[in-house]
C-alpha cells in the first residue's frame, strides 16, 4: 500500500475515471475526465485498465508528498512544469516516486487541466459504477472520506494506493502531444431546424470568449448574441449540448452537466473535440465550424477501438 498526502489545498483537484454512465434516470450527470485524451494517456503509460481513477488538476498548484513505499505515476494534459527535488519532470512520461519524495506542479503554461494517473488501484469508493466526484450531485464524501463538498482535496488529505508491478518507464512521442493555445476550433453537430440560415452563419462566423463562468457543469461564452425563436418545455440534455439562452450568448454542456434544461439546445460539440473546451480558460476564444455527423461518429469510433476498447 502507498499513501500520497496532499501537501497544500487542492480546491481544484479531483478524482475521475470515464463517468457515470446510464444515471441520467436518477438524476446524476455522467461526470468523468474532461479531458478524455489525456485521461486515456495517463493511464496508457502506466498499463493500467481503461477505468483506473486517476487525479484531474485544473490550474496547477499542487504538492504531492509520496510516503511509504516507490509509487509509479504519470502525468498528461496540460504543462505544469513539475519537478521533485529541484529536477524537472518530463510531461507525458511516467516516473517512479521514492519514499517522502514532494511532487510539485505549477500554473499551466498552456490549457488548463492535468492528469496525474498511479499505478495500481486508488482506495476509493464506486458509486453507481464510478468514482467520478461532482459537486453538483453531493456524492464525494461517500467516495472519499477526505473530499470536500465542492469534490476537492484540502492540505493533509491522503489518497490510499493499492500498489501492483511497475509498468516499463516510457512517454508518448512528440507527435501525440496536443498543442494548447488560447485559440480553438470546435466542431458542431448542428439542430438546423432550431437556426434560421443569418443565425446559423452567425454561429459558424463568429469568435466566442470564454468567461469567468465556467467549471465542470457548463462554458458560458460571450460575443455575438444568437437569435432563436422556439420556445420549448425541459427536456433532457446532451453531453456538450450548445444551449442558447434569452441574452443569446452560447453555454457548453460539459460533463457535470444538469440532465433536464429548459434552454433551446442548438446542437452539440463533438466527443473528441469537446476536450478541447475543457483545456479552454478565462479570454481564450473559440470558433465553432460545422461537422457532418458520420464523419464524428467515424472520427470518435476510432478513438475508441484504439483507447477505450479492452
Amino acid at each position: 500500500m502507498s499513501i500520497i498526502k496532499f501537501n497544500n489545498n487542492a480546491p481544484f483537484v479531483t478524482i475521475k475515471d470515464l463517468g457515470r454512465f446510464n444515471s441520467g434516470k436518477y438524476g446524476y450527470s455522467q461526470s468523468g475526465a474532461l479531458d478524455l485524451y489525456s485521461y486515456c494517456m495517463a493511464n496508457s503509460l502506466l498499463n493500467n485498465p481503461i477505468n483506473a481513477p486517476v487525479l484531474e488538476i485544473t490550474h496547477g498548484n499542487l504538492k504531492l508528498l509520496f510516503q511509504e513505499k516507490h509509487t509509479q505515476i504519470s502525468i498528461t494534459g496540460a504543462d505544469v512544469s513539475p519537478h521533485t527535488d529541484n529536477t524537472p519532470i518530463k510531461m507525458w512520461s511516467n516516473m517512479i516516486m521514492k519514499p517522502n519524495q514532494e511532487l510539485t506542479l505549477n500554473s499551466p503554461k498552456q490549457g488548463l487541466r492535468t492528469y496525474i494517473g498511479i499505478k495500481g488501484s486508488i482506495e476509493v469508493n464506486r458509486i453507481l459504477g464510478s468514482v467520478s466526484t461532482s459537486a453538483r450531485d453531493n456524492l464525494n464524501h461517500l467516495i472519499h472520506k477526505d473530499i470536500n463538498p465542492y469534490g476537492a482535496f484540502m492540505k493533509g488529505a491522503l489518497l490510499k494506493v493499492k500498489t501492483t508491478s511497475f509498468a516499463s518507464l516510457k512517454k508518448i512521442a512528440p507527435d501525440k502531444i496536443p498543442t494548447y493555445q488560447n485559440h480553438w476550433k470546435v466542431g458542431v453537430i448542428l439542430r438546423e431546424s432550431y437556426l434560421s440560415k443569418s443565425e446559423s452563419y452567425s454561429l459558424f462566423n463568429s469568435q466566442f470568449k470564454v468567461s469567468n463562468h465556467y467549471n465542470a457543469m457548463s462554458i458560458i461564452l460571450e460575443g455575438k448574441s444568437i437569435k432563436i425563436n422556439q420556445k420549448i418545455i425541459s427536456h433532457g440534455i446532451p453531453l456538450g449540448g450548445i444551449q442558447i439562452p434569452p441574452n443569446g450568448q452560447p453555454i457548453i454542456l460539459m460533463h457535470e452537466h444538469q440532465t433536464i434544461g429548459g434552454y433551446p439546445v442548438i446542437g452539440c460539440v463533438c466527443k473528441l473535440d469537446l476536450q478541447k473546451c475543457a483545456q479552454a480558460k478565462t479570454g481564450d476564444t473559440i470558433i465553432f465550424y460545422p461537422k457532418p455527423l458520420k464523419q464524428a461518429q467515424k472520427e470518435f469510433l476510432e478513438f475508441q477501438e484504439k483507447w477505450l476498447m479492452p
